[in-house]
């Protein structure tokens, strides 16, 4: 399981003061296909403002890794989800073969 935490590229990676733990759904998906190629789609475990922070199986993820995360997204009729570029700044280990990783967008 991995957790990816997004916000804005120049941030330091810290996390947000205040964050909500309401479900919201995520898309996540490697900025360069040349080594990983993957589009996940996942619930979100909490938000801030700036981030977004969500558990994935996928072990691709490394730090630095750039990635075009959609947030809020939504699959349905004339749905309007908006990309933003990401970028992985940590990687946390969950136990289980998990690790989170925040990213800042």
């Amino acid at each position: 399981m991995l957790t990816l935490d997004y916000g804005t590229i120049d941030g330091s990676g810290a996390p947000p003061q205040a964050r909500l733990r309401l479900p919201q759904t995520v898309r996540v998906r490697p900025s360069d296909s040349h080594g990983h190629d993957f589009d996940e789609i996942l619930p979100t475990l909490n938000t801030s403002r700036e981030s977004v922070y969500f558990a994935s199986k996928n072990q691709s993820y490394t730090e630095g890794m750039r990635v075009f995360i959609t947030y809020p997204y939504s699959d349905g009729p004339g749905s309007l989800n908006r990309e933003s570029l990401g970028k992985v700044v940590r990687i946390d280990d969950l136990g289980m073969a998990a690790a989170a990783l925040p990213s800042k967008s």
